[in-house]
């Protein structure tokens, strides 16, 4: 049987729930990348609006033109300078390999890196330079005590020299940039120095946190400022929700009626993968009941068990909030929005709090939606927490 949803992963074809503008806006910016017109972009969204499911989609349209080797490197998890660089020079070299079906490259670079550098490094000039680069790469991580900076530079590098020997051209996606700016002011100018360069690359940087990202392109001290095109994550529309739900619900048999479909646009708050969610959460509850048909109820409980099935995700979030912020959240939580409101329940000055709510906006978990209000930014974390947390005097 089909599943009609799914959920924890990005998705193409026919799980994937609109996203047109964002595709189509994509593609025009890097429509030209093949013949040296190249673009740079930033893409911004929160968590779970889709981001990686947008680039995995330009992916696959990119992979059909023979000139341009698309690559999407995921920088979650990412730990020192030079993890990133070994991760990001085997994606390239995976990436191309992938795209012309050259599997013999990969190959010979795994025979010569078994073999000791003292015993390869004269022959490396007779290779070209998809193998030879590549090997010089990884061995300095075997035979010296490399320098990281140089490391991160080679890597980024390498495409580049790689694109130039081979005619073509590369789409990098590097998504959850954001986790790279903790290098650094000095990170940025470098990688500005090589994105200036490089004419065989076009980059798309994806990041989870808006506001952070948007102080690349903004802020007049940034080493990117103006430099980057800027495309956002827009919500999803309420036709596109009704129209998913609806058929994806149709491929097993079960149909929906248009008052569960709207209380469905307005649990999952415009985040693709809460509507997955939801979704499957109702579609599972259908199937085990051998029901054929969906109702506002069966929406409401397959919403309770999606928040309890989320409890270990957004505990994992919880815990990484300070104490006073963990405060601030749960009275967001229990609607409670203004600062003194805020203040008064939590049982602390209210001078304590701008520094910390600061804090909150710029990563993105808090917005101040009108004067003197505030709210988190994921309704379903929020929920999540006033369910916890609830405050019986509100």
């Amino acid at each position: 049987m089909e599943q009609p949803f799914v959920v924890g992963k990005p998705v193409t074809g026919k799980y994937f729930i609109d996203r047109e503008k964002e595709l189509k806006r994509l593609s025009a910016i890097l429509s030209g990348t093949s013949k040296g017109d190249i673009n740079n972009v930033i893409l911004l969204g929160l968590r779970r609006t889709g981001k990686s499911s947008i680039l995995l989609n330009i992916k696959d349209k990119f992979s059909k033109n023979k000139k341009i080797i698309p690559v999407i490197f995921d920088a979650y998890g990412i730990s020192t300078k030079e993890r990133f660089s070994r991760s990001f020079i085997n994606k390239v070299l995976d990436s191309y390999v992938e795209e012309t079906g050259n599997k013999a490259y990969k190959e010979k670079i795994k025979k010569l890196l078994s073999q000791k550098y003292d015993k390869i490094k004269n022959k490396l000039s007779n290779f070209d330079i998809v193998v030879s680069e590549f090997v010089t790469f990884h061995t300095k991580f075997r035979e010296t005590i490399a320098n990281e900076d140089e490391l991160l530079e080679d890597a980024l590098q390498y495409p580049e020299k790689l694109g130039n020997n081979k005619k073509i051209t590369f789409v990098i996606m590097i998504d959850e940039f954001q986790e790279l700016l903790k290098w650094g002011d000095e990170f940025l100018k470098m990688f500005r120095r090589l994105v200036q360069s490089q004419s065989h690359i076009a980059y798309v940087l994806s990041g989870s946190a808006p506001t952070v990202m948007k102080e690349m392109v903004y802020d007049s001290k940034s080493p990117f400022y103006k430099q980057l095109i800027e495309v956002h994550v827009t919500p999803l529309t309420e036709e596109s929700v009704y129209s998913f739900i609806k058929n994806r619900l149709k491929t097993v048999k079960i149909s929906i009626d248009n008052t569960s479909l709207q209380r469905i646009f307005e649990l999952s708050r415009d985040f693709p993968d809460y509507v997955q969610r939801l979704g499957l959460q109702i579609y599972l509850n259908c199937f085990e009941k051998n029901k054929k048909s969906v109702k506002n109820d069966d929406v409401e409980k397959a919403y309770s068990e999606m928040i309890i099935q989320l409890d270990p995700d957004f505990n994992n979030i919880f815990k990484t909030f300070s104490d006073l912020e963990k405060e601030i959240l749960i009275a967001l939580s229990n609607n409670i929005e203004s600062p003194s409101a805020i203040a008064s329940e939590i049982r602390k000055p209210q001078s304590s709090l701008p520094k910390t709510l600061t804090r909150l906006i710029n990563q993105d978990i808090v917005e101040k939606y009108r004067e003197g209000k505030y709210r988190m930014m994921d309704a379903i974390f929020s929920d999540w927490l006033g369910r916890r947390f609830t405050n019986i005097t509100t």
